[in-house]
């Protein structure tokens, strides 16, 4: 069974990460995340707000997606298999695209928070020396998914030496949770409590390589809960109950979560701040978590666009970030709105990226690597379609 609808759902957090990246540089402050970059000159603290709510649900829809479908691989195929496709689709797409795409985004950061590009040879410079630190950049959500399917391999291997009892026994638990009318407070709870090891009242983007505990506890219960969902597939039709009304309340909390956030001074003790704070994060992350899956599984019919645009999905994920950088930069001295430019930042990302993949991946070896398989050219498809029809 093709799940049309939770293809959409991550193709519309595929396009809420563009949104989030292509405002980055017209948020009214500079931000360490991005490079200490932004238009000094047209900006509006509106892209600050999007980012940031962005930033508190669009992730973890992600792995909850993520952690579903690598269920049904192992499912279908076993672990081993799943092991394997992750290593080839996930593991060494993170290296070869991380290779090729930090030295642009790092050369380009420093070009746009300088605004010269007398910069970019001294940050090549730097790089060639050896002298700057890699980050994951972007590509964290990949080096994470990584380590999380090597680590539910761990946990599916002990799980099956459990007396099947208690599988059934904690398969019928997560049921009658999931099924109850506390479907979303318990795993919101749960995520809260996993949220409370934050070091700030934000959702941590991680940077290093090297794993952090708190990240992984955090994501793995999103990609916890999709991979359990996957076992009890009949449990999606949960989602579907009233996905607009929860859509909308994740709108709420995203925006009671900003509220907090940009005014400490109204609580009584930082520690109250931070609480309150993390309480409207995990509230706004499972509502929308509900409504967004509820509303992909309503709508689970393919269009070819959307099927294609899915198929793009994962290269214009890859790619998209230098652009993000440099289509800014270039912007810099353009004496418009920051909304045109926003625009203009936006619509050149989704026609670089997306032509880029009609014309160079979809059909080629880059697909193949990236997929595991090919796709035929879109004229070639589409005049087979019209023949076929005729």
């Amino acid at each position: 069974m093709r799940y049309y609808g939770l293809d959409s759902v991550r193709v519309s957090m595929m396009m809420l990460v563009l949104i989030a990246h292509a405002g980055a540089s017209y948020v009214d402050r500079p931000s360490q995340n991005w490079g200490n970059f932004h238009d000094a000159k047209y900006n509006h603290p509106f892209f600050e707000y999007l980012f940031l709510v962005i930033n508190v649900f669009c992730m973890p829809v992600f792995f909850v997606l993520s952690g579903f479908f690598t269920a049904l691989i192992i499912q279908q195929k076993g672990v081993r298999y799943m092991i394997s496709n992750r290593f080839k689709r996930i593991f060494l797409p993170f290296v070869v695209f991380l290779i090729l795409i930090f030295p642009i985004a790092y050369v380009g950061f420093r070009v746009a928070a300088s605004g010269s590009l007398q910069q970019g040879e001294v940050a090549i410079r730097a790089l060639l020396n050896g002298q700057v630190y890699w980050g994951l950049i972007h590509l964290w959500f990949m080096y994470y998914l990584w380590l999380l399917c090597i680590v539910a391999a761990g946990v599916l291997f002990v799980v099956n030496k459990l007396p099947a009892q208690w599988r059934q026994a904690g398969m019928a638990l997560f049921e009658r949770i999931a099924t109850s009318r506390f479907y979303l407070l318990i795993p919101g709870f749960i995520s809260y409590l996993a949220l409370l090891q934050m070091y700030g009242p934000w959702t941590e983007t991680p940077a290093s390589f090297k794993p952090s505990p708190r990240m992984l506890l955090l994501f793995g219960i999103f990609f916890g809960y999709g991979w359990l969902l996957q076992h009890s597939r009949h449990l999606l039709q949960r989602f579907t109950v009233r996905p607009w009304l929860n859509t909308g309340l994740g709108l709420i909390f995203g925006i009671a979560y900003l509220l907090v956030l940009f005014n400490p001074q109204v609580f009584p003790t930082p520690a109250a701040y931070f609480a309150t704070a993390m309480a409207m994060s995990a509230s706004c992350m499972w509502t929308f978590i509900a409504g967004l899956i509820g509303l992909g599984l309503r709508h689970n019919n393919p269009t070819p666009f959307n099927t294609v645009l899915a198929q793009a999905s994962y290269w214009i994920y890859l790619v998209h970030l230098p652009l993000a950088i440099w289509i800014p930069y270039a912007l810099l001295d353009w004496q418009v709105s920051v909304f045109i430019k926003f625009g203009v930042t936006l619509t050149g990302i989704l026609l670089l990226t997306f032509g880029s993949y009609l014309l160079l991946v979809r059909s080629t070896f880059i697909g193949r690597f990236l997929n595991g398989r090919t796709y035929p050219p879109i004229g070639l498809k589409w005049l087979t379609l019209q023949t076929q029809s005729a």
